[in-house]
């Protein structure tokens, strides 16, 4: 994948992203009311970042010319925030979910060593040896120097098969820090905290937060945030099957299952909350996300509407699209 200069882009947290494309499409869902816009401000005078993700997503519309000018010179006035009639419901269904996904994708660092698009699956060897597989929509930057290997996970989720030599290998999230010799292990950034599995070796585990390290032997998973290391458990068969290409389920709830085939498809994969709840089990193969859906149908009682290949939304059998 090729990469930009952007020596004056800042990265912005993946959540703050989501969280900005989640407004815009407020914005074209209909009229706000005072407290959503009030919501709104605040979010976005939360922080710098807060206001760039706000600005990404605005320049994105002005590049798609869905809109007039002038709307995208509205949002800017405090004082009026009235929803205007510039686009039709209908229209505001098909493409604000997309215009979302794409300022999510396009805001990314593109500064960083290495990348993977939605969907795809990317083996990289560094120069130690190293062999690392990133998972979809995933962003990783590698720095080694003479005293030492380090490599930082952005987003996403890595599979690291590491080789022992005379420098240490750290191995980092913003939630904290991997220090290792030879150990393979997965290791997946989300919003709030990181997921580690060892597969093999052991991992020395330190929260950004000063919490005390602890070790992950073979076979152990854990989540961890900055501030705290969670309660050690056994290695979920569904957190490496993506590197054979496919989502292990074994009575997982439908939202869950969806979140996670949603990783692997563009746009918008949306679940009713009457049928969140359902439990699927089996294995299903990522090189086609469509026919997963398909499935679906056959095995629960939901229906899939694709108002378009970016908008998804299963259903209750009982539901009407009017619903969505």
């Amino acid at each position: 994948m090729s990469t930009r200069s952007t020596a004056t882009h800042q990265y912005i947290d993946p959540g703050i992203l989501k969280e900005a494309a989640r407004w815009l499409t407020e914005f074209h869902a209909g009229e706000m009311s005072p407290r959503q816009q009030a919501e709104w401000l605040r979010w976005k005078q939360q922080s710098p970042a807060h206001q760039q993700a706000w600005e990404k997503a605005e320049g994105l519309l002005g590049k798609m010319r869905i809109i007039p000018a002038e709307f995208s010179r509205t949002l800017h006035r405090k004082t009026e925030l009235k929803r205007r009639h510039l686009i039709k419901a209908g229209v505001a269904a098909v493409f604000v979910a997309p215009l979302a996904w794409m300022l999510y994708r396009n805001s990314r660092d593109g500064s960083l060593s290495h990348a993977t698009d939605v969907g795809q699956r990317k083996t990289i060897a560094l120069t130690d040896g190293t062999r690392i597989v990133l998972n979809t929509d995933s962003v990783l930057k590698v720095d080694f120097s003479n005293e030492l290997r380090r490599v930082s996970l952005r987003q996403g989720e890595i599979f690291v098969q590491a080789v022992a030599e005379r420098r240490p290998l750290i191995v980092a999230t913003d939630d904290g820090w991997l220090r290792l010799q030879d150990a393979q292990f997965v290791l997946r950034r989300q919003r709030q905290f990181s997921q580690l599995a060892v597969v093999k070796g052991s991992v020395e585990l330190t929260p950004a937060g000063g919490v005390p390290a602890s070790r992950l032997l073979s076979g152990q998973r854990v989540n961890f945030s900055a501030g705290k290391i969670g309660q050690a458990g056994a290695i979920d068969p569904a957190q490496t099957s993506w590197l054979d290409g496919s989502i292990y389920a074994d009575n997982m709830k439908l939202a869950d299952f969806l979140t996670e085939v949603g990783r692997y498809r563009e746009g918008v994969l949306m679940c009713d909350a009457a049928v969140a709840d359902l439990r699927i089990s089996g294995v299903f193969q990522l090189a086609d996300t469509d026919r997963i859906l398909s499935t679906l149908q056959h095995t629960l009682p939901v229906k899939v509407l694709m108002r378009t290949r970016y908008w998804v939304s299963v259903l209750p059998l009982s539901d009407t699209p009017a619903r969505t």
